[in-house]
């Protein structure tokens, strides 16, 4: 009896590791399905890769390219989703090799005999590197600099003869791959960025325009959560996306370039389109669920329907490829006046029915007969002045990019004097995964080094297996050629995914070329693979002890510090407009918060994706923690999508064109937000806060002093307009109050309790 109940307690004990384990097992599954799974454009990625490498390993095996693998690995890095990226990554690749082979030419022909100086001068360049790829507007070029000065520097021998034949190689290798990977991209099922930047942004509008159909239908369907997080993607996530692949359109075609202002005014419109749609909805939710009337004669639901069709006139000439005209936004005109509680939503739907009126003149450019640049659009909000090299952050007040800097160099030179001192030059990839896995913070450098150690592994695998059971029976190019396109396949498959695992795709496809390219021949050779898998653990092993002991950087604690900077920006944000009533002046720095807003809160989640990998993930703390933060971020994600409609309404409409007594009320009301987002960022950082003006009894002022104005407001020219919009601004005021509330004792509670307790209240993924 006692041996049967230990044996059960034994098994009681076992059962919760085991479901850890077949939970653990499950959801690698089903992330490897999703991220694994076929489509036409990733068959398509897939083919031209595969050609690009068979070219590239012709030419290699013909011309006797030495260290052929850059070829392949270059065809890997400059093969982007479209032709315009690819250009833009070959022409950074090239500038950043340039620079970093310079490097090395310059230091080991200079200090050929002085080891005391060239380590020195070595380590600093790397940190240089490591410092400028953070805090200049080229990231890749700086940090593909510093690799290059590692891949030729991190073994034990080095001679200045064999320095400059590397580099000189490597540059016209990797010119050779560029050229190559670009005209494959050209010719083989080019996928265009102009044609998937109206793409995305006809399918925006296709999104908002089934969401708003919902609502006049009166139904909250099954998918509806699914509907609202991709139009929540395309306001925080698409405006990065849209300006990416803007920029790529315009390297393609240097036409677009005369009709830049245009294509911004369309993505900024766009953007404005989908916020205001979630925060209309959130309104209505908020409301108790209120839906507009099924008949016609309900004025929000005459608005709502005069948008869609006007959205779907939109829709239809993007997708048809031709300018929009005054006709497709006609509907709009005479809008349906609000009253009573539908007021609230008047500033969502100003918002929506002025960003529609703006897309006719910003789709001029699709008119191909027409090349000069429109000069009567007004200015676009994402409009900015001239980018340069170097960012505001490169100073020597950055303590924490110089930090990290150092991180970089220390690691690399550890690794250094390891190779030098085992002379054991194989294992000198432990230098570059120096360079290559260090990361912003402790949990993306350990995120990185696993994909490093999984695309080397799977790489390896397939190089070995191909040497075992393949290349013993290979007397000619062609059937070589079928090897090298079998393994390109494999990684071609996997960089064409997400970025979460096209990482493991670059480095599968540099294992196997690095194993069966370098031998310019039938090789059964083992060395190189095992030594590269070493070295990769090695350098794993010392990036990840020397940025855990020294300055550690820990996701979850940057995931705290993005939320109170996207709290301060929001409450900078909430001030634009309120004495001068709008203008360029306002208009200017408010872009740039919003951008930054933006950053923010994306930050946040990527930084709670990067804290999964961190000490101590597996515990309940932690969890809790994470938990109660990603929550107090879609709180602040639901207070900017209102505040952003709040300022934009306040922009275009202006609170002192007619002058009322209730303006300074409203005034009073709107400088009230800033405070109560100061206070909600003081106490997320755990600090005591002071004070901060009652938004309600100020709200409740303003409501007296507009009661007053309307009954006058006959006397006035204009005055009623006025006092209709100032009143459906202060019922969005009224709407966002409890929800700063309740964002001030959330961020309270969470820097004050450090992570522990419940999470906050009432927070939801709307």
């Amino acid at each position: 009896m006692t041996i049967l109940g230990s044996q059960t307690f034994a098994a009681d004990r076992r059962a919760p590791s085991v479901e850890r384990r077949e939970s653990l097992t499950a959801r690698l599954w089903a992330f490897l399905r999703a991220e694994l799974a076929p489509s036409p454009a990733r068959w398509r990625t897939t083919a031209r890769i595969v050609i690009a490498c068979i070219v590239a390993t012709a030419l290699a095996m013909s011309l006797r390219i030495p260290n052929a693998h850059w070829l392949i690995v270059t065809i890997f890095i400059v093969s982007q989703p479209n032709v315009g990226a690819t250009l833009d990554k070959a022409v950074l690749r090239l500038a950043g090799t340039i620079v970093g082979a310079l490097g090395v030419i310059v230091t080991v022909i200079a200090f050929p005999q002085q080891p005391w100086f060239q380590l020195p001068l070595i380590a600093l360049l790397i940190g240089s590197s490591a410092f400028l790829s953070r805090t200049t507007s080229y990231p890749y070029v700086a940090m593909l600099g510093g690799l290059t000065i590692v891949l030729f520097l991190g073994s034990s021998e080095v001679h200045p003869t064999t320095s400059v034949d590397d580099g000189l190689w490597r540059l016209a290798a990797i010119a050779l791959a560029e050229v190559i990977a670009t005209a494959a991209h050209l010719v083989l099922w080019p996928d265009d960025p102009e044609d998937l930047l109206l793409k995305d942004v006809e399918r925006i509008l296709t999104l908002v325009e089934e969401r708003l159909e919902r609502l006049l239908r009166g139904v909250h369907e099954a998918d509806g959560d699914a509907g609202r997080a991709r139009i929540a993607d395309g306001v925080f996530n698409g405006l990065v996306r849209h300006l990416d692949l803007l920029s790529n359109a315009e390297t393609r075609y240097r036409s677009l370039r005369g009709r830049h202002s245009e294509q911004l005014v369309l993505i900024g419109a766009t953007n404005r389109v989908a916020t205001a749609s979630l925060t209309l909805e959130s309104l209505l939710e908020h409301m108790s669920g209120r839906l507009p009337a099924a008949d016609a004669g309900d004025p929000l639901s005459a608005r709502i329907t005069a948008l869609v069709h006007a959205m779907g006139r939109l829709r239809r000439a993007l997708a048809e490829r031709r300018p929009a005209g005054a006709q497709d936004v006609a509907a709009l005109a005479g809008p349906a006046p609000l009253v009573g509680r539908d007021l609230t939503f008047l500033p969502s739907l100003l918002d929506m029915e002025r960003a529609l009126t703006e897309i006719p003149a910003a789709t001029a450019f699709l008119d191909r007969a027409t090349r000069a640049p429109r000069g009567d659009l007004a200015p676009s909000p994402l409009e900015g002045g001239a980018t340069s090299f170097f960012t505001p952050a490169c100073t020597w007040s950055n303590t924490r990019d110089l930090r990290f800097a150092a991180q970089v160099s220390l690691a690399s030179m550890l690794c250094y004097l390891l190779v030098a001192g085992l002379d054991w030059p194989g294992l000198s990839t432990a230098v570059v995964t120096c360079v290559v896995v260090a990361q912003s913070s402790f949990g993306a450098t350990v995120q990185k080094a696993l994909l490093r150690i999984a695309g080397a592994i799977v790489g390896g695998v397939l190089g070995i297996g191909s040497i075992l059971l393949v290349i013993p029976y290979i007397d000619s190019l062609p059937p070589f050629l079928l090897v090298i396109g079998a393994c390109s396949a494999v990684a071609a498959y996997v960089v064409a995914g997400s970025a979460r695992i096209s990482y493991v795709g670059i480095q599968i496809a540099l294992a196997f070329a690095l194993t069966l390219l370098d031998a310019m021949g039938p090789s059964i050779d083992l060395v190189k693979p095992r030594d590269r898998v070493l070295g990769i653990l090695v350098g794993n092993v010392v990036t990840a002890a020397v940025t855990f002991w020294l300055w550690p950087v820990l996701a979850g604690a940057e995931m705290q510090k993005s939320l109170v900077s996207a709290l301060r920006h929001l409450a900078a944000l909430s001030g634009f407009g309120i004495e001068d009533g709008g203008g360029e002046r306002s208009a200017r720095p408010a872009r740039g918060y919003r951008l930054q807003i933006h950053q923010d809160l994306a930050a946040t989640l990527r930084l709670h994706a990067e804290a999964q990998f961190e000490p101590g993930a597996a515990t309940p703390e932690h969890r809790t923690r994470q938990q109660r933060l990603l929550d107090l971020q879609h709180e602040v994600q639901q207070v900017f999508l209102l505040i952003a409609g709040l300022v934009r309404n306040r922009l275009n409409v202006g609170l002192g064109r007619i002058e009322l007594p209730s303006h300074a009320a409203l005034r009073a009301v709107a400088l009230a937000v800033g405070p109560n987002l100061e206070a909600a960022a003081t106490g997320l950082e755990g600090r005591r806060t002071h004070a901060v003006p009652d938004l309600d009894e100020r709200i409740a002022a303003a409501d007296a002093a507009l009661a007053v104005d309307a009954a006058s407001a006959i006397e006035l020219p204009g005055a009623s307009a006025a006092v209709t919009e100032m009143r459906s601004q202060l019922e969005l005021y009224r709407t966002l109050a409890p929800l700063l509330a309740r964002l001030e004792d959330d961020a309270r509670d969470v820097g004050s309790a450090g992570g522990e307790g419940r999470s906050p209240s009432g927070a939801s993924a709307g």
